[in-house]
């Protein structure tokens, strides 16, 4: 029932531009809304109904042309692996993946975290800040281990904790990610952000 309302109240905002509704990630938390397209005036017009949306939930607008279907990456295989279509045309059905391309671009993708949380590290006035930069690297790095699971012909379990786990299994090194709690010291904070550098470090050189 819920599902239907939001179909209703999406199709409301976007009128018959919509060419699919997709729920995605863990939970099923996000919306994906593909638009047949979508130019200047059109995002214009939508623009306050976006922004109104966003203060509720993660929804993200794409144009069909934006998602190809040969060789999906990083970004939309995590959309994909863990989409349920609500409305419309599935935008990922008959899309190809390269897992030699894949598996560069977690690679590239591990050294682009690696180089930003460095510089965050070095950035950050307050040692309090750790404690918030430490607690970026879960969803940080999460799509990459989603990535990996699957080149290594993995099915991807529908909890954060559990796809860890079953990452683990593979690559002790992600062990320290299941370590990020609320509760820590700042001595841990310090001790898991080199350990979650460790880890990145070896993912570059998958």
């Amino acid at each position: 029932m819920r599902d239907i309302e939001e179909i209703k109240n999406l199709k409301e905002i976007f009128n018959d531009h919509i060419y699919s509704v997709i729920k995605y990630g863990f939970g099923k938390r996000n919306f994906l809304v593909v638009v047949n397209d979508m130019d200047i005036p059109y995002m214009m017009k939508i623009r306050p109904y976006i922004r109104r949306i966003r203060k509720q939930k993660n929804i993200l607008i794409l144009t069909k042309e934006n998602v190809s279907k040969k060789n999906i990456g990083v970004d939309f295989l995590n959309i994909k692996l863990t989409s349920v279509v609500i409305y419309g045309q599935d935008i990922f059905k008959g899309a190809s993946i390269d897992t030699l391309r894949l598996k560069r671009q977690i690679k590239y993708e591990a050294n682009r975290i690696l180089v930003n949380l460095r510089n965050e590290i070095l950035d950050t006035g307050w040692k309090r800040s750790l404690k918030d930069i430490l607690f970026s690297v879960i969803p940080r790095v999460l799509p990459l281990i989603v990535a990996h699971l699957y080149v290594l012909g993995e099915k991807i379990p529908n909890a954060i904790p559990d796809t860890i786990n079953r990452y683990v299994k593979h690559n002790s090194d992600a062990l320290v990610l299941l370590k990020i709690r609320k509760d820590i010291s700042q001595k841990e904070v310090e001790i898991l952000l080199k350990d979650s550098m460790v880890f990145l470090e070896k993912l570059v050189d998958l």
